[in-house]
Order: C-alpha cells, then structure tokens, then sequence
C-alpha cells in the first residue's frame, strides 16, 4: 500500500521527553513568521478559537502546570510513590498529551500534503498508509471444481484490498434466473481465492465478487460467471 507522510499523533512517554518536544512545537507554531501558516495557535490566541482547537494560552497552561510539578518532583531527590506518580499522570500529564493530538490533526489540516508546512510546525512526522478511496474491480473471476459439491474460486489480486467478498446464487438452468426463496451463498476471504463446499450437485450458480478496504471502501462487482457444480 502507498504511504503519505503525515503529522504524527504519537508523543514521547517520558516527562522530560514530552515537555522538550511540547516547547519545541509551541515555539514553532507561534513564531510570527508562522502566524499565516497555523493562525488558531498564534499567541496571544485569536479572538475567536476553533472549536476542539486548544488555544497556546490553554496548552501552555497545561505544560507550565505539568513542568512545575516535575521540576519540584526531581528537587526532593526522593522517588515518587505510585500515588503521586498516577496523580501526576492523570491530572498533569494527561491534559498536554489530549492536546497534542488536536494540534496535530490542525496541523496537518492546514498543511494538507505540503512537506514544508508540516517541518515548521515541529511535530514529528511519520509515513503512514494512504487512505483509499476506491478500489479496482476484481478480474478474471474463475472457478474450479475440487471435489464433488465444492467449487474453489479465484480472482486476480487487486491492489489495496483487505478482501475478496464472494456471491453464489443459485440459478435456473434454463433462464439463469436467481431461484426464488434460495438464500445466496456469501463468503469473504482475505486471499484472492476461497473454497465453497456444500453446493447442491448438478446445480447452476451465478458467481460475482468485490474487494472491499478498510472504511468501507468497496469496488464494484466483477463481472459474473455461471457454473454447474458436479
């Protein structure tokens, strides 16, 4: 799968880490020559804030609050006992690290795929996997029979599938009409092949597929073929 570099979400686990990091990216983000760039981060904060946007006054709030409580926790010279340890965790740690990621995804709003953007920012980057938005039809849908009653299937790959959903119906010999009151037979693999047992012997069967991606990304149905089963 095609992959994208993209504003990373993640954050370092240390304190320290994450305060260093955390400055660095509220230094970046607020400099004025990056005021058109990122302009819900400036500082001061704009008159109006984005919804869901936290402010540079809220997020450094946030960090001024976290960095006290570690540098007065590295002066006592004595290690935290689990108590205070989570309390720091949960009520100082855990509001910068909400942020963070809030950031991000306006960073990367506002960047859209422009690189350059993205490094003045001072968020890491990362390459993740594309999103898709559409996927190939399947070809070359065929069929073997590989036992009395069971059909194998099989379809060419198709780039960026998950998965192949299979549909047998069940048809008239004659006509090739879908039999009435017969449920269609339906199976999905992650493969680009799939055995089908338990068909009835000297049977007609319609046989389509699609790929299918996360996010309910689907192509649309290859062309169908129809089979007897022996």
């Amino acid at each position: 799968m095609a992959k994208v570099t993209k504003v990373s979400v993640t954050s370092p686990t240390s304190v320290a880490k994450l305060l260093l990091y955390i400055r660095t990216i509220m230094a970046s983000v607020s400099d004025p020559a990056n005021a058109s760039l990122f302009p819900a981060l400036t500082n001061p904060p704009p008159t109006e804030p984005l919804p869901n946007v936290p402010t540079y006054t809220q997020m450094k709030t946030a960090v001024d609050a976290l960095e006290t409580a570690e540098i007065k926790k590295r002066r006592t010279r004595t290690p935290a006992d689990k108590t205070m340890r989570d309390a720091m965790k949960n009520v100082l740690v855990k509001p910068v690290e909400g942020y963070i990621p809030l950031w991000a995804a306006y960073v990367q709003s506002m960047s859209v795929t422009d690189l350059s953007i993205m490094q003045l920012s001072g968020f890491n980057l990362s390459d993740q996997p594309e999103s898709i938005d559409e996927l190939s039809q399947p070809e070359n849908l065929r069929v073997t029979v590989y036992r009395k009653g069971g059909f194998r299937l099989a379809v060419n790959p198709v780039e960026d599938a998950a998965g192949i959903q299979w549909t047998l119906k069940q048809v008239d010999a004659t006509t090739k009409q879908p039999l009435p009151n017969v449920e269609p037979i339906t199976k999905s693999s992650t493969a680009c092949t799939v055995d089908i047992d338990d068909l009835v012997s000297g049977g007609w069967y319609l046989i389509t597929c699609y790929a299918f991606a996360s996010g309910d990304v689907i192509s649309t149905e290859s062309n169908p073929i129809i089979v007897v089963c022996v």
